[in-house]
């Protein structure tokens, strides 16, 4: 193995740090699950089938939990909407007229 620019360096890097990350992520939990029984890991493709990997590895779909940010559903919005009724969407400007960044982070 040489140093520098090479893709087998670059193979072991990364697969390291896979092995010793306390989570790993990637698009979607459709994505995770090809790239765990799929070909869409290519030559990490055994790193991620080990047990031991697939408890910390998930696909995260847009990065949000869809069902507590529902803005159909949301009992801090002050006019909740969907695409199906999105009347809700136009209220929000003049019922919010403090920033979001001042609306506390709920845990």
């Amino acid at each position: 193995m040489q140093l520098g620019n090479c893709m087998r360096c670059d193979a072991v890097a990364c697969r390291g740090a896979i092995v010793y990350a306390n989570a790993v992520t990637t698009v979607s939990p459709t994505y995770a699950g090809e790239v765990v029984s799929g070909g869409a890991a290519g030559w990490l493709r055994s790193t991620f089938a080990r047990p031991e990997l697939s408890s910390k590895f998930k696909g995260i779909l847009n990065g949000i939990d869809t069902e507590e940010w529902d803005p159909a559903a949301d009992p801090l919005l002050p006019a909740n909407f969907d695409a199906d009724q999105p009347e809700g969407k136009a209220l929000l400007p003049s019922k919010c007229p403090e920033p979001a960044a001042s609306i506390p982070f709920k845990n």
